[in-house]
């Protein structure tokens, strides 16, 4: 049996970065009667691609159990003219599988052995756990990014599904099957709106300019690729904000007493009395009994002033309050006139470590 559909790209719930992403690649899915290879075979092959501001949507469903073959020959001689295949942990359960059925009809073929595959699985973790998901399961992450589907079956349901079909010929049995695989397929479109967001976190934006306040500093960012769902996160050091291609983070900075750890401590005094180091320089006129040979954990010159936060030291000079801590400050007057390296590098690293690393 084969199916054939053809959707506008603007029934998407998010068709601007499918649509600009991928030009000839493959949206991939199968049902299987069983998940061992070799004690069940494929029942439903689901394939989409984009043509024309349009989503073609292709299905090949074994009727019986002695037609895999004919729907593998079929989605094959399709699939060949493709260079890249997208789908839901293909790696883990669909290539795997299709794969080892392949060479028990079609020994030699060599259709998916040059294909480059994305395989949105791998970009979901970060996803889940910026939006606090409970899982990396298609559904969930689908959820959320809001979509909704009118299927209401699992993989595991179509198997006793398709079971019942051969037993007793019930069309509705498959038609919940066939919904539950092109669900599955035309999903995926959307689903690619989730590499954006580890985009982001791998650097994907151009800071384009900042403003200061007394214990502010925003930087200003324009995003590669748009995102569907914005995000939202604030806490006592940065407020950070995602719309749709855009993204600002703003620093809040605080008046305290930092410290400025000299890494050449071995050419420092620290001075019991003033608790701060000196060059030896200067320190050779001071009394022997008020100093002592600096360590690293006490070579720091103390500064009060309006510090900022940074994940990484991105600014220097940066300051800390103990050099074994792994965040460190900066000052305004050094953050004063940076470049868009600079810029872009400190809300990275507030992004990977702050946003992304949340626990």
């Amino acid at each position: 049996m084969f199916i054939t559909d053809e959707i506008e790209l603007s029934r998407l719930s998010y068709p601007v970065y499918t649509e600009t992403a991928l030009s000839n690649a493959l949206f991939f899915d199968i049902e299987t009667s069983g998940v061992s290879f070799t004690r069940s075979h494929i029942t439903v092959i689901g394939a989409a691609c984009l043509s024309g501001g349009n989503m073609r949507f292709f299905q090949w469903f074994a009727d019986t159990p002695g037609s895999e073959g004919g729907i593998l020959q079929d989605f094959l001689k399709f699939a060949e003219s493709f260079d890249t295949l997208v789908t839901y942990n293909g790696t883990g359960f669909d290539l795997p599988y299709i794969k080892r059925r392949i060479r028990l009809y079609f020994p030699g073929c060599t259709v998916f052995e040059n294909m480059d595959h994305i395989d949105l699985f791998k970009y979901s973790k970060p996803f889940a756990d910026l939006f606090r998901l409970p899982d990396r399961k298609l559904k969930t992450i689908e959820e959320g990014l809001f979509l909704s589907r009118d299927d209401r079956v699992s993989g595991a349901d179509c198997i006793a599904l398709y079971r019942g079909f051969l037993s007793t010929g019930d069309a509705a049995m498959r038609d919940l099957i066939l919904l539950h695989n092109r669900e599955d397929v035309l999903d995926l479109a959307d689903v690619m709106h989730i590499i954006p967001y580890v985009q982001i976190r791998d650097g994907a934006f151009e800071a384009t300019g900042w403003s200061a306040g007394q214990d502010t500093l925003e930087i200003n960012c324009i995003l590669e690729h748009p995102v569907p769902r914005p995000v939202d996160m604030d806490d006592p050091q940065y407020n950070v904000k995602i719309r749709d291609d855009s993204m600002t983070v703003l620093f809040k900075g605080s008046f305290c007493e930092k410290k400025l750890f000299r890494k050449d401590y071995r050419n420092y005094y620290y001075l019991k009395n003033e608790d701060c180091a000196v060059h030896k320089s200067v320190g050779q006129f001071i009394a022997k009994d008020s100093r002592e040979p600096a360590k690293a954990s006490t070579c720091y010159e103390r500064c009060r002033d309006i510090f900022f936060a940074q994940p990484e030291p991105v600014i220097t000079p940066d300051f800390r309050d103990d050099y074994r801590d792994k965040t460190s400050c900066f000052r305004l007057k050094e953050a004063s006139g940076p470049d868009a390296e600079t810029l872009h590098d400190l809300c990275q690293s507030v992004i990977s470590k702050r946003v992304f690393g949340r626990k």
